[in-house]
């Protein structure tokens, strides 16, 4: 047995370099509680190395009816390879010292032997574990993804609804009860489902953090897969075409037999390279605590780092006066997905003007079809303007609206009569076609551009020139840029090095860098993309959150990053609007995490309560809107809530998920921000239907005396003394904030 110790962990391996134990360091709890199955702690996935420039092989287009759904995504194939090298199958030399362990590895391979290093360090000194890997092989092979470390046994049958796991997908999940619910994450960073560089696993206030340290945002991602003996947990991301069916759930006990467990996993891909040595580490730390210290962990890191380099919101001089002063946003088609032709923009106009008498305060606006053609088609080509556009942009702006109008920021479409020559700037995968995708029935698997190919990055930015510029909108949306997992290129004419690394981050960095400049000549203008991928945070202003509508979320992204940037709207389908709690549960979780509120079209007015809980929503808002901005989320208080706990089963439509997920909490949630001058707010949210008394307890450094209560839908403003604790009741359905200033 092998052992490294840290300050927080102790991690035992057995001969065969498999961990077989990861321990608390003073002893009260094993993580690997269901190892029965250990596995290596890599895997490597090689190939014959591969070039590729013009003229490119002809596209193998699948039929428009290959797949079925909303959104399908061909030619994915960064898990592939041509020899897959397992340390399961290898007996590593291992070598300690007094700072940790040295794996080395020897495998033959056609032409050669294959050399793998894998370190293991921690110390007394040290508060967490770091594996750092290295990789040989003959010349004539290269490294096409790697995963370290591999490590399973998580879940505890003892015990297992203390489990939980924590992921960095849309704001944050947190996933009760992993091995009953055989759950299975994957995400690839710099992206939506992986937006930053860090997971965290639980057994009640047992916490173990893992984190990539990587300033420099290189391709890497995350899995959490449900395993059963000694099955392999698969290769596979998010956008798989064909998703493996998942197992049929069924109790726990019934499964036992199984040797069922969890296994966290690393994966990163590395430039096209014979000889890599991984240029971060892996960390894995132990704590005590909940989510919420896990995100600190990480923020403590996080924050330091180049794409927060701009600073606080509140200490910028470049940051947005725009978007200081928002609280709403809707998103409105010109026209249906399934038309061919637009309509002029004074039906948009007569649309916002209805939205403006309703809610009685300007808003932003995502603004999709401004231009004169359908759907996506002519991207990246963006013009000719909408008949009636400067009017109507004229006009809603003289009222307050700020417009932001819609952008492609990846895709080129067939229907260009340059494809044929123009598709020479879409990334292109080891077997030499290009990554193709389908996101409508009238889609004809667009490509996705490279982003590090120079044509490609002068459509953005010529595209951002002639709005801001000559148009005057407020902001600029790119669409996809933050959203999309990154990909794998081998084409020599884009000027990146091969395969993967950091160079995907690098080419939106440059073409969202181009526009800076442009952003300054005006303090109203913003640049925005969709989701929450910290990568592009200094050049992003505004994160548009969308995310399935409701989830088991916790706001991570705000324990992470509040304070340095701006998130805005919820993806509300009618069917949610039409639902009141459902609708309440959502804008109000908006609300809890300091996000901007809306991102629906103004089929919003068509549901007079959802509507009418908006209103009211964002004018409580309003009051607080500068703490939310401006300041940064602390930990949540300590509260006691009257009655049973909400329990609701989430349909696949609410949550994104391909099944439902059981939602379990209390009824009455709450959020704490504080203001850069000190003053606190603390939100709170009734999801029930029925009123709930709730019993609040404060920090220390959270001031006695008087503090104001703000209810949604009420314009009385009363006030509560308290000294440590306050008891009140919050109405059904709404949401509340205690202000300790204003």
């Amino acid at each position: 047995m092998y052992e490294v110790r840290c300050q927080s962990l102790v991690l035992r391996l057995d001969a065969q370099g498999r961990a077989v134990s990861l321990a608390r360091r003073d002893g009260t709890y094993d993580f690997l509680a269901s190892q029965r199955h250990p596995v290596g702690l890599w895997e490597l996935g090689i190939i014959r190395p591969v070039c590729y420039d013009d003229p490119l092989p002809a596209i193998d287009f699948p039929s428009l009816n290959d797949f079925a759904g909303r959104t399908a995504m061909a030619n994915r194939d960064e898990y592939l390879a041509d020899l897959t090298l397992d340390s399961s199958a290898l007996t590593p030399v291992i070598a300690g010292d007094e700072d940790g362990l040295s794996l080395t590895y020897t495998a033959p391979v056609p032409g050669g032997l294959a050399t793998v290093t894998l370190r293991v360090t921690g110390g007394e000194d040290a508060e967490e574990l770091r594996f750092t890997f290295g990789v040989h092989l003959p010349e004539d092979w290269a490294v096409k993804r790697a995963a370290f470390p591999r490590i399973r046994g998580f879940g505890d049958y003892a015990a297992p609804d203390d489990d939980a796991l924590l992921y960095p997908e849309n704001w944050g999940v947190l996933r009760r009860n992993p091995l009953a619910d055989m759950t299975d994450f994957a995400g690839q960073y710099p992206g939506s489902v992986n937006w930053c560089q860090m997971m965290a696993w639980f057994h009640g206030a047992h916490g173990l953090y893992v984190g990539v340290l990587d300033p420099d945002s290189h391709f890497t991602g995350l899995d959490a897969q449900y395993v059963e003996g000694e099955h392999p947990a698969g290769w596979r991301h998010f956008w798989d075409v064909v998703m493996p069916p998942l197992p049929a759930r069924a109790p726990l006990d019934a499964r036992l037999s199984a040797d069922p467990a969890m296994q966290l996993r690393v994966n990163h891909w590395p430039e096209m390279r014979h000889a890599w040595t991984c240029p971060y580490p892996v960390v894995l730390r132990g704590f005590t605590g909940d989510w919420f210290d896990a995100g600190h962990i990480h923020r403590a890191w996080a924050t330091r780092q180049r794409w927060c380099r701009r600073g606080l919101l509140a200490e910028r001089d470049d940051a947005s006066v725009t978007l200081a002063s928002l609280d709403l946003w809707f998103i409105r088609y010109a026209f249906p997905a399934w038309a061919r032709e637009s309509a002029p923009a004074w039906d948009f106009q007569r649309a916002m003007h209805k939205l403006l008498d309703f809610f009685g305060a300007p808003f932003g606006i995502h603004w999709y079809h401004w231009h004169d053609f359908s759907w996506h088609t002519h991207y990246p080509a963006h013009f000719p303007v909408q008949e009636g556009f400067v009017e109507v942009l004229d006009d809603l702006q003289s009222r307050g609206v700020v417009v932001m109008p819609y952008c492609q920021g990846r895709l080129l479409y067939r229907d260009r009569p340059t494809f044929a020559t123009d598709r020479a700037h879409a990334t292109v995968e080891a077997h030499g076609q290009p990554y193709l995708e389908k996101y409508t029935d009238q889609d004809d698997w667009p490509l996705a551009l490279c982003p590090a190919d120079r044509w490609a990055r002068m459509q953005w930015w010529d595209t951002a020139r002639t709005l801001w510029r000559h148009y005057g909108t407020d902001g600029v949306y790119f669409d996809q840029i933050t959203a999309m997992g990154p990909s794998l290129c081998y084409h020599a004419g884009h000027g990146h090095p091969l395969g993967g690394g950091a160079w995907y981050w690098q080419g939106y960095d440059d073409a969202l860098g181009a526009m800076a400049p442009m952003i300054a000549e005006d303090p109203d203008r913003f640049l925005s993309s969709e989701l929450l991928s910290d990568a592009f945070m200094d050049r992003i202003d505004l994160y548009l959150s969308f995310v399935p509508p409701i989830e088991d979320y916790v706001p991570l992204h705000p324990a992470i990053y509040s304070g340095y940037t701006t998130v805005m709207g919820r993806s509300t389908p009618e069917a949610v609007m039409a639902d009141p709690q459902l609708f309440v549960i959502e804008q109000g979780e908006q609300f809890l995490f300091g996000g901007q509120l809306g991102w629906m079209h103004d089929a919003i007015l068509d549901h007079p309560e959802a509507a009418a809980f908006l209103r009211d929503l964002v004018r409580l808002r309003a009051q607080v809107r500068a703490i939310l901005h401006f300041g940064i989320m602390q930990r949540p208080l300590e509260m006691t809530v009257s009655g049973a706990a909400l329990a609701l089963d989430l349909s696949p439509a609410c949550c994104g998920k391909e099944r439902p997920v059981a939602l379990e909490r209390p009824a009455v949630r709450n959020t704490v921000w504080q203001s850069p001058d000190g003053d606190f707010a603390v939100l709170l949210l009734n999801e029930a239907t029925d009123a709930r008394a709730v019993t609040l307890c404060l920090d220390d450094e959270m001031p006695a005396g008087a503090w104001l209560v703000l209810t949604a839908g009420s314009d009385a403003q009363q006030t509560v003394t308290i000294d440590g604790r306050v008891t009140l009741t919050v109405p059904a359905l709404t949401a509340m904030a205690l202000v300790s200033d204003l």
